[in-house]
């Protein structure tokens, strides 16, 4: 900054703190005081250019840290690419619908429609690629209410994964849309799904209530 905008700059410091003070008597008569500088086309073009500067600047950055609107807000969903083994299951399932007292009011209609293989996936309206020697194991379901009320169900109860044919070790899927709003008379879509490694073999679903018997499904890709 020159030595003209540094005691212009003083100058108008000086004035503000006496307006403070006493407006009409010592603020008045100093700013008649003041010279400011006479803009011409130069004087112009060398104000305007910081300010310009800084304001892309500060756009840029509130760009660049403002989350973008248009992510929507999915879980999980499938990615553009392909996936790299499909097997189609169709398997259908009811399980009872209870209210707070435990009893039963309806049924609910779930159904696996098949499991696929995938390296790359949605989550949260971003691609997530499984790391090497990783694959992402996806279960398609289908989830029908034909009760004249909404529910929110969780999905992954009813779903547990083995591997290696260690029947002891349940896996849970830990990739998910639950809680799955499903409105009145309605079908909803959605997925559940887990990591494994890219060499498991003998891998098999476990469905059924948590609480309640299961029944086996090999996936054979």
């Amino acid at each position: 900054m020159s030595i003209k905008k540094n005691a212009l700059v003083l100058t108008l410091f000086d004035v503000l703190s006496e307006v403070s003070d006493n407006p009409l008597a010592r603020g008045s008569e100093r700013l008649r005081n003041i010279r400011f500088p006479k803009f011409n086309k130069r004087n112009i073009f060398r104000y305007l250019l910081p300010a310009v500067l800084i304001l892309v600047a500060v756009f840029i950055v509130r760009q660049a840290l403002v989350p973008n609107p248009q992510v929507g807000n999915t879980v999980i969903g499938v990615s553009d690419t392909k996936p790299l083994a499909t097997t189609t299951l169709n398997r259908e399932f009811q399980f009872p619908l209870r209210n707070e007292k435990g009893k039963e009011v309806g049924k609910l209609l779930y159904t696996i429609k098949d499991a696929e293989l995938r390296k790359q996936i949605i989550v949260k309206g971003k691609r997530a690629t499984a790391v090497d020697g990783r694959i992402f194991l996806i279960i398609n379901l289908k989830i029908v209410n034909d009760l004249n009320q909404g529910l929110e169900v969780n999905s992954r109860d009813y779903v547990r994964i083995t591997v290696n044919g260690k029947t002891k070790e349940l896996f849970a899927p830990d990739i998910h849309n639950d809680p799955v709003e499903v409105q009145a008379i309605s079908t909803k879509n959605t997925r559940v799904g887990i990591a494994i490694n890219e060499t498991d073999k003998n891998i098999e679903l476990r469905i059924g209530e948590i609480n309640g018997p299961k029944e086996n499904i090999k996936l054979n890709f």
